[in-house]
């Protein structure tokens, strides 16, 4: 599905869920809502041509570097530099394809990507430092940051929760920008989760 062949009553629902949820979020409960499976890029994408903003500040200022040093080092193979995020895949500058692995990209919803393999594949800079720790992340998991600061990479403030529990939280605004409130709200989803599951056993 394209932008252009978006209902009014898919658009409404855009507006009303938006505020101070990042995309991700907001694809997992437009699909759940009208039994989709529309990617984040496309519901960033609808929004932006729509003016649909969720409020969130996620760009980064000028000149900043990407100093996360473990997922530098496991990517670049023993480069010293990265360039500056703030110039990374502007217009006109090298192509996705044509990036180093290790190379870092802001994508339209704000997320930083790293270039993990040739010719295109990229990762989710939370996902890595997450994964790092923790090893891969579960079928049907996702990745949150509890502080819903997109830009708060601290291993302690990720957490790795189902797509069924990140559903309920949205639904529930059980997300906070306070990340013990956060933890609170997957404790609530999860001890939900068992009473479902329960009850369809």
């Amino acid at each position: 599905m394209n932008g252009k062949i978006y209902f009014d009553i898919h658009l409404e629902f855009l507006r009303d869920n938006v505020k101070g949820k990042h995309f991700d979020e907001l694809a997992v409960l437009f699909n759940e809502r009208f039994g989709m499976s529309q990617s984040t890029n496309s519901i960033s994408a609808v929004c932006k041509n729509h003016r649909i903003t969720n409020g969130l500040v996620t760009r980064f200022q000028k000149g900043q570097e990407f100093n996360d040093n473990q997922i530098r080092n496991r990517f670049t193979k023993g480069k010293s530099h990265i360039n500056s995020i703030a110039t990374q895949f502007k217009p006109g500058n090298i192509s996705a394809n044509n990036a180093e692995i290790g190379s870092v990209a802001v994508r339209k919803d704000g997320y930083l990507w790293v270039k993990v393999g040739k010719p295109n594949i990229w990762k989710a800079k939370h996902v890595l430092v997450f994964e790092d720790k923790y090893g891969p992340v579960p079928d049907k998991h996702v990745v949150i940051f509890l502080d819903r600061n997109i830009e708060n990479f601290d291993i302690s403030n990720l957490a790795c929760i189902s797509r069924n529990n990140l559903l309920y939280m949205n639904r529930n605004k059980l997300i906070f920008t306070n990340k013990d409130l956060t933890e609170a709200g997957i404790l609530l989803a999860k001890l939900n989760q068992k009473v479902t599951d329960k009850k369809r056993k």
